[in-house]
């Protein structure tokens, strides 16, 4: 299955930074390091697998990515994961904020 750059949509920067990444619905908490950032995307490598189509609420903390702001908090879906010895490494696609987050009601409810 081809996935990385050979399907992004924008460059993505190397950057070093923590990410807090929140699975929904179950609100699963996993922390990881960032390896690329972009306008379209991250990659992330995190211990715990995460599946294709996952929902993932990100919370971000790195500098350095040229002419872009780097907002503290994304969402997106999971687009790939591949293991690297005993980590994951994890491609999250953005969504567009005007799409809004699928379980946003079940968050209103409770």
């Amino acid at each position: 299955m081809a996935h990385g750059k050979d399907l992004r949509r924008s460059a993505r920067y190397p950057v070093v930074g923590l990410a807090t990444v929140e699975v929904l619905p179950g609100l699963d908490v996993l922390e990881g390091y960032v390896a690329n950032f972009g306008t379209h995307g991250v990659g992330l490598y995190v211990r715990d697998p995460l599946a294709p189509g996952d929902h993932v609420h990100i919370t971000l903390a790195i500098d350095g990515v040229p002419d872009m702001d780097v907002a503290e908090r994304y969402q997106g879906n999971v687009v790939w994961i591949n293991q690297v010895g005993g980590v994951f490494a994890v491609g999250i696609e953005f969504l567009d904020e005007q799409g809004g987050c699928p379980y946003a009601a079940s968050f209103r409810q409770g």
